[in-house]
């Protein structure tokens, strides 16, 4: 329910925690963390998508990750008292759970094994991050495009039926900017895999059909 990291936690010492945590909300676009601030506090997603990017000395974007319910942010600026390492933006209303580092500090001095989920949450961050960047290097656009699909499976995909329903709304400027297209390519390949009954992209609702289909075309 609350993610690795406060499952790791004593019932007592998260309810406790809880009880100092301010509920904060968000509409669509609003910042909620920017890169070079200094982090005073972590924010626990409670519902909502909130997007991750990253921006270049010419100041264009790349997106390094969306997450939801039950995952952490702030956490990078927490462990080694650096400033904010990106731009984290509601990308739907979204709430969450605000909790302050000296608040975080007291529990976690307290709660060695949820120090360890919280490095192991850290790792997983990391992870994706390669993953993401390991993608947008890729010449060619169908493999750039069908690796972002597999990914948003992965993290938002639940199984009906023998296919993968997104369960957020992802519209093509969306997936475009996770891919690292323009969104006319986009368009262009959800066309022709909708054509080939690879998926179904309607209205921002996302499912895919053939995940075999689609597997095959991110490792051309």
């Amino acid at each position: 329910m609350f993610g690795l990291f406060f499952d790791a936690m004593s019932p007592v010492l998260r309810r406790r925690l809880f009880s100092k945590a301010q509920r904060r909300l968000f509409k669509p676009n609003a910042t909620i963390f920017s890169a070079g601030t200094v982090g005073a506090s972590m924010l626990l997603i409670e519902t909502g998508r909130v997007e991750v990017s990253i921006h270049n000395s010419d100041g264009r974007k790349t997106v390094l990750n969306h997450l939801g319910p039950g995952d952490l942010l702030g956490e990078f600026s927490f462990l080694d008292g650096g400033l904010r390492s990106a731009d984290v933006i509601a990308a739907v209303h979204t709430t969450g759970l605000e909790f302050s580092h000296a608040d975080m500090r007291a529990t976690l001095l307290a709660e060695p094994e949820a120090m360890l989920a919280l490095l192991v949450e850290v790792c997983r961050k990391a992870r994706d991050t390669i993953n993401s960047v390991e993608s947008l290097s890729h010449k060619h656009a169908m493999p750039r495009l069908a690796q972002c699909l597999i990914r948003l499976c992965d993290k938002w995909g639940t199984e009906v039926d023998g296919s993968t329903v997104i369960a957020q709304d992802f519209s093509q400027g969306d997936l475009g900017e996770i891919a690292g297209l323009a969104r006319e390519n986009v368009n262009r390949l959800l066309k022709a895999w909708a054509a080939d009954g690879i998926l179904i992209h309607e209205d921002g609702r996302l499912v895919v059909i053939d995940r075999q289909a689609l597997d095959a075309i991110a490792h051309v």
